[in-house]
């Protein structure tokens, strides 16, 4: 990936999952391409992803791929996923000045709480056709023209495998498991912080620019 110090902007999305489930956080940063004033600013994006799940879970982390997964560092076991995430959260927007953070409001809002008291700006999305049609029909128009890279995380590669599209009677994209029961957390994060970095401001970096 490149040095996201440079990047234009970055956005942020967690997926905080269930019991059983993944909770992930994925960062998007966002790198201008074009520099022309004739023309509207073309963007390439990188993603990274980071994954938790809970010392108690049902799901047996001995069996693959997700004992390599764990050996590998790829996926976090940890008492308290949640509160892994959160402090990955604050740390990666203090590293890199991050302007806000997405998540769905359905079961996240004591993680929300636990946020914005840090300072950090939270945006609402719901995992709708809604708010998902727009973020995710890019993405696959960025992944078309080869203007989107990913950290080579095998865990997202898992995911994105195992979803699927649906549409509803307004032609709008949303991502479906009616293919498979596995899980696609990172993926949805990812698409999350994907559409936070699409309408994210250039970042305040705290640099002093001298004119």
């Amino acid at each position: 990936l490149s040095d996201w110090q440079q990047a234009d902007s970055i956005g942020m999305g967690v997926d905080l999952g269930g019991r059983d489930d993944l909770a992930a956080l994925s960062a998007c940063a966002k790198f201008l391409i074009n520099d022309s004033e004739e023309s509207d600013p073309i963007y390439r994006y990188e993603i990274r992803t980071f994954q938790y799940i809970a010392e108690d879970t049902r799901r047996d982390l001995k069996a693959a791929p997700f004992s390599q997964w764990v050996d590998e560092g790829i996926l976090t076991v940890t008492k308290f996923p949640l509160r892994a995430l959160s402090e990955k959260v604050k740390s990666f927007c203090s590293e890199y000045y991050v302007q806000d953070v997405a998540y769905d409001p359905y079961n996240g809002q004591l993680f929300a709480e636990q946020i914005e008291g840090e300072g950090i700006v939270i945006a609402s999305m719901a995992q709708n056709y809604s708010h998902f049609n727009e973020p995710i029909s890019e993405l696959l128009q960025c992944l078309a023209d080869g203007r989107l890279r990913h950290d080579g995380n095998p865990l997202l590669r898992w995911c994105a495998s195992n979803a699927s599209l649906t549409t509803d009677h307004q032609e709008r994209v949303m991502y479906s498991k009616r293919e498979s029961a596995d899980k696609i957390d990172p993926l949805v994060a990812a698409t999350m912080a994907f559409r936070r970095a699409m309408v994210a401001l250039p970042r305040i970096t705290g640099e002093l620019v001298i004119i």
